[in-house]
């Protein structure tokens, strides 16, 4: 049996939807974090940067002006407002234009440039924190600060967490695809070993059984339902050959007393008669039909017993050819032997042998191109005897594929004497070797 592409099993199927689920679980939920934490160290960050403008403030005085040294990285400018009006108290070199923020602060607090509270925005890639502190004494008023910070290493540091968290989410659907597929393998390892089990078993009238396992699950009960068909094959197998074994048995005993009555006939006849002469050939082949399907019966049933003897193998090749003298001189075949001399005697069952040598000759009668005859060699080997038959056979016959039913005969009656069964066909030779050993 061909085996599918890898892609295309089951276990990569489920280690795929296994994939596709988790990385939509894993991204969706990824992205909520992200957005989550991105929440959570911005409003960290906005406290910070006020934290760092109050404690400048809480430093800073109006009257007398009194201004904190700064960081670098801390722009700082502070007006102090009295009755509605603004008076500059400090900026800080480098400090973006207090015009263009203040009107951003006047939009925030709707168009007034009264500060109630502390607040942050960001425009570009600065932060800026406005806080106040009301003062009293020989002026009144508050005294706004505005701090500007850089947003850079902010900014970096939310890149740098959602690469991580891309990276991690990416590491983590990797490997759930991994681990299903790896996942779904050991759990489908009963059905790849149903499988194997599976293309071991044989048909025929005892065949083996799958392992049902005990889980209870889905491959349980597919061991289980496999089985139960396996028991109709089998079942179905029996009918099929006690049907042939019974078919052939009732008809062994006619066609023995059609051929007795032709040949009593023939018998009384002065002259030869062609047409009973036909009918006996035709009851003769019938017969042999027969014998040919008892036979598969009853290998195919495995009760084919073996009644062994030893026989000189030149013997054995004599008695069948003069059994199939009448057909080799009606079809005009000529059989050229050629045997060794002290050949070693096997021990075998000489009928069975003799069917399985019928069946090749006679295969080789029906099908071959005789105009050359047939060769047969009986040879020494290493280990018994090799009996070679060649014969030629038209272009048409040796490009089928199939062996017929006398040739898977031959092979298991030859299968069952331990005996070596060779087929060699080229475009349009046919040799077949029978390799006999004790």
């Amino acid at each position: 049996m061909n085996k599918g592409k890898w892609f295309e099993s089951i276990r990569f199927k489920i280690a795929v939807a296994v994939f596709v689920v988790f990385a939509s679980i894993s991204t969706v939920t990824g992205i909520i974090l992200y957005l989550f934490i991105k929440e959570t160290l911005n409003r960290s960050h906005t406290e910070a940067v006020l934290a760092e403008g109050q404690a400048i403030l809480e430093n800073t005085n109006y009257n007398p002006t009194e201004i904190p040294i700064t960081d670098e990285d801390q722009w700082i400018y502070v007006w102090f407002e009295s009755e509605g009006n603004p008076f500059e108290v400090y900026q800080k070199n480098d400090f973006p234009s207090p015009e263009l923020i203040l009107n951003d602060i006047s939009s925030l607090e709707n168009d007034t440039l009264q500060i109630t509270a502390s607040t942050t925005f960001t425009k570009d890639t600065i932060i800026y924190a406005l806080v106040t502190k009301e003062v009293q004494g020989t002026a009144d008023g508050k005294l706004n600060l505005i701090l500007a910070k850089s947003n850079t290493n902010f900014m970096n540091q939310l890149r740098t967490v959602r690469s991580n968290l891309f990276m991690a989410n990416a590491i983590a659907v990797v490997f759930s695809l991994l681990l299903a597929y790896a996942l779904a393998g050991y759990s489908l390892r009963p059905v790849k070993s149903i499988i194997e089990k599976a293309n071991l078993i044989k048909a025929g009238p005892s065949m083996e059984r799958l392992p049902v396992g005990n889980s209870g699950d889905e491959i349980a009960r597919l061991s289980a339902t496999m089985n139960a068909m396996i028991n109709r094959i089998e079942n179905s197998i029996k009918d099929q050959n006690r049907f042939f074994a019974s078919a052939a048995h009732e008809l062994r005993t006619p066609l023995a007393n059609m051929q007795s009555e032709l040949e009593y006939r023939m018998s009384i006849h002065k002259t030869p008669d062609s047409s009973l002469e036909s009918l006996r050939d035709e009851v003769i082949r019938l017969k042999s039909v027969v014998q040919d399907f008892l036979l598969v019966s009853q290998l195919k049933n495995e009760t084919l017993e073996l009644r062994k003897q030893k026989i000189n193998t030149e013997d054995l090749i004599y008695d069948v050819l003069e059994n199939l003298r009448p057909a080799l001189k009606k079809a005009s075949i000529e059989i050229k032997l050629e045997l060794e001399s002290d050949l070693q005697s096997i021990s075998m069952d000489v009928h069975k042998m003799q069917s399985l040598l019928v069946n090749l000759i006679d295969n080789s009668i029906k099908h071959g191109d005789n105009s050359k005859g047939i060769f047969m060699k009986l040879a020494k080997a290493k280990e018994g005897v090799v009996l070679e038959i060649f014969n030629l056979i038209p272009v048409s016959i040796s490009n089928s594929t199939g062996s017929g039913l006398g040739l898977w005969v031959c092979e298991r009656i030859a299968q069952l004497h331990d005996f070596g069964f060779d087929i060699q066909q080229k475009r349009n030779e046919f040799r077949v070797f029978l390799h006999l050993s004790n």
